[in-house]
């Protein structure tokens, strides 16, 4: 039969099991963490990551250090990520490639469904834009100048499978004209190559219309489901005729196994740092939005993002491999 003294243990004991986790839930982080960038420096996901990296290092009191892992269409990054221990110290800050590639590819090292979504932080807009000596003023007109060309209208993208390629796969579907796609090594050689009259169109974030302002561009429709205050004048896709829209989204993930009381902390802690007005500015600045959804809201979001693009890749036949 216990004595007092021996159940005054066990309920000790279990008092110290039951704190155990939170306290160490308490302590994280106790060394620097490691924020896994699939895309190469100077790029929209890796502007995200540096704005966001300084605001959380101040949270944190740690290091949080961006690696850029580029390369196999997002997939080796978040492969890595995805075999980190599940302790916070190894994130993933990935961009629309994560759910779009993997449709497209035949071949995967690791299952993107079974990493765990902690939060979206932001989102690019889609917006069109043309050479400036197309015949067209509006998305009607260049839809119809698209439809009378042999072998189809020329699109420029940052690479197949793309935001840039998708978006346009997406309004040639929905517009019904033939397109002919061109992939670059990233979006400045497309807009290059567009300046210069070699390509007819590519899609783009909010922060190549400085060339639009300069007359080297003309811009046609921004993907945003209403007018923003960024763009008062680039009317939607919906409202010229075609009903879509365009949005790049960014967000964190962890591996697979990460306790959700983890995942909960961490995601409180990027939406204080995507809140912080310097970090709005910086990525304001660069063309991004930031837009905050926590990890049930980001399940979402990506579960809703494989079904409508994976009608897309079966309808335009996209492979990547």
């Amino acid at each position: 039969m216990l004595k007092r003294r021996d159940i005054a243990l066990l309920l000790g004991a279990g008092g110290l099991a039951a704190i155990g986790p939170a306290r160490a839930q308490q302590a994280y982080p106790s060394r620097s963490v490691q924020l896994i960038v699939p895309y190469a420096a100077g790029g929209p996901t890796d502007i995200f990551a540096r704005a966001i990296s300084a605001p959380l290092s101040g949270l944190w009191k740690q290091p949080v250090v961006v690696d850029n892992r580029p390369g196999g269409g997002t997939m080796i990054g978040a492969a890595a990520a995805s075999q980190a221990a599940p302790d916070g110290y190894t994130l993933l800050l990935t961009a629309f490639g994560f759910v779009m590639n993997p449709l497209m590819m035949r071949d995967l090292t690791f299952d993107p469904k079974a990493m765990v979504p902690i939060a979206q932080i932001g989102v690019s807009i889609g917006v069109l834009y043309v050479r400036k000596d197309l015949p067209a003023d509006n998305l009607q007109e260049f839809i119809a100048f698209a439809k009378k060309q042999r072998g189809g209208v020329s699109f420029g993208s940052s690479g197949v499978g793309s935001s840039t390629h998708t978006a346009a796969e997406m309004l040639a579907s929905q517009a019904g004209f033939e397109m002919t796609h061109i992939p670059y090594r990233g979006s400045a050689p497309a807009i290059t190559d567009l300046m210069a009259g070699n390509v007819d169109a590519v899609f783009d974030t909010a922060g190549t219309m400085g060339f639009v302002r300069e007359g080297r561009l003309k811009v046609l429709a921004s993907g945003r489901a209403t007018r923003g205050p960024d763009m008062p004048d680039v009317p939607t896709f919906r409202e010229s005729g075609v009903p879509m829209d365009s949005e790049t989204w960014y967000g964190f993930l962890g591996p697979k196994g990460l306790p959700t009381a983890l995942r909960d902390r961490i995601a409180e802690d990027v939406r204080a740092a995507v809140s912080d007005p310097a970090t709005q500015e910086k990525l304001t600045r660069g063309g991004l939005e930031p837009r905050y959804s926590g990890p049930a809201d980001f399940a979402a979001k990506l579960d809703s993002e494989r079904e409508i693009w994976g009608r897309l890749v079966k309808e335009r036949n996209l492979r990547l491999d």
